[in-house]
């Protein structure tokens, strides 16, 4: 755990709960973790925030996922 000050633009809604946004929380990690974990971590947000994009959602401080859910991952999981 960590302490830091969150500007009110790092914060976003997901199902009604105040959690930090997708860029901070991969900000976060990629201080934390290991250069090769980081790496995965940072690609995997530029992925998610592009198919929000890509989705047409009006707005990323209150992402709905998708009824179909998370796209599979590399193994088909």
């Amino acid at each position: 755990m960590h302490v830091a000050s969150l500007d009110p633009a790092e914060i976003t809604t997901i199902a009604g709960m105040a959690v930090t946004s997708l860029a901070r929380t991969a900000a976060d990690l990629a201080r934390m973790l290991p250069f090769e974990q980081a790496v995965v971590v940072v690609d995997s947000a530029l992925f998610y925030s592009a198919r929000i994009a890509w989705s047409g959602a009006t707005s990323s401080r209150c992402w709905t996922p998708s009824p179909a859910g998370p796209a599979p991952g590399p193994h088909g999981a």
